[in-house]
């Protein structure tokens, strides 16, 4: 990810916000690994915490969890039927 943002910074569309949300994103994912991991949670709230204090990071990582939430409720829609005819499992 990190040489598609500096591949990209120059272009006009890039910009600071989105930089900030995708280092929300980043904090979140590393802060949750680290729990998968076994670290504490005070420790992993310790690590998040700071990451989270802009606004625009708050804003990536709630778009996110929406973003998955959204998935996981289509996946389900198709979770149950039948594979189409032409595909195998």
């Amino acid at each position: 990810h990190r040489w598609v943002i500096d591949r990209y910074t120059d272009r006009p569309w890039w910009t600071t916000t989105l930089l900030l949300r995708h280092e929300g994103i980043v904090a979140w994912d590393t802060a949750r690994a680290r729990l998968a991991a076994g670290a504490s949670l005070m420790n992993v709230a310790r690590f998040l915490l700071p990451r989270l204090a802009s606004p625009q990071r708050v804003v990536g990582v709630v778009q996110l969890l929406v973003g998955r939430a959204q998935g996981r409720r289509l996946a389900t829609r198709y979770e149950h039927r039948s594979i189409p005819r032409g595909y195998s499992a």
